[in-house]
């Protein structure tokens, strides 16, 4: 069920500036336009549903568990496709979001690493010097 609500603004118009201009021109000497008066009336729709996950969320970000709630939100997705996207909204708050969003992107970081050694015959980074070379250190863990 919707519920229907009126909302009411009240405000100043000023004039644009090019019309100011035009007309102080016009009234050489004479008062300039002055703003007018305006009231907006607007109907304003709300769903309860739209609500209650709106309340949900503003609940998850007050006692910082957005992890939580980002999968609750891929528990109930209907779609495959929102699933994923709330697997990579909830990457964002993983401990190493890096390596997180890796594997959601279908690539193991310790086979990457063994072909970057191969490859250019250098060792990659491990995850501390990683973290230690993006000037977040261990304390940016989330």
């Amino acid at each position: 069920m919707k519920n229907f609500f009126r909302l009411v603004t009240f405000g100043t118009v000023k004039p644009p500036a090019n019309q100011q201009a035009s007309q102080g021109q016009q009234q050489q000497g004479q008062q300039q336009a002055q703003p007018t008066s305006e009231v907006t009336l607007c109907k304003v729709v709300t769903e309860p549903e739209l609500v209650e996950r709106s309340l949900r969320l503003e609940t998850s970000i007050q006692n910082q568990n957005l992890p939580e709630f980002c999968e609750s939100k891929v528990a109930s997705s209907s779609s495959s496709d929102d699933e994923q996207l709330w697997r990579f909204v909830g990457a964002n708050f993983a401990d190493n979001p890096r390596l997180r969003f890796l594997d959601l992107l279908g690539f193991n970081s310790e086979a990457v690493a063994e072909k970057i050694e191969a490859a250019c015959g250098v060792r990659a980074p491990e995850e501390g010097e990683l973290m230690a070379e993006d000037g977040r250190g261990a304390s940016a863990s989330r």
